[in-house]
C-alpha cells in the first residue's frame, strides 16, 4: 500500500503550505485532494510534486 505521509512531513519541513503548492507551484488542487484521500496518482504528478519541492520520490510517498 502507498502512503503519502512523507509528503505532509516534507511540506512542514520546507514550510510550504498546500495553498502555496496550488498557487505558486501550480500543482492542481485535484492532485492534493487525491493525496489527502490517499488515492492513486500518476508518476507524472509525483514527478511534478518532486520538482516543485526539490525532493526525491521517497520524500513524497512510501510503501507500507
Amino acid at each position: 500500500m502507498i502512503s503519502y505521509e512523507p509528503f505532509f512531513k516534507t511540506l512542514v519541513k520546507r514550510k510550504i503550505s498546500q495553498y502555496q503548492l496550488i498557487n505558486d507551484y501550480l500543482i492542481p488542487s485535484g492532485t492534493l485532494s487525491r493525496i489527502r484521500n490517499n488515492k492513486s496518482l500518476t508518476l507524472k504528478s509525483i514527478e511534478n510534486i518532486c520538482k516543485a519541492l526539490n525532493c526525491n520520490i521517497s520524500d513524497v510517498v512510501s510503501f507500507i
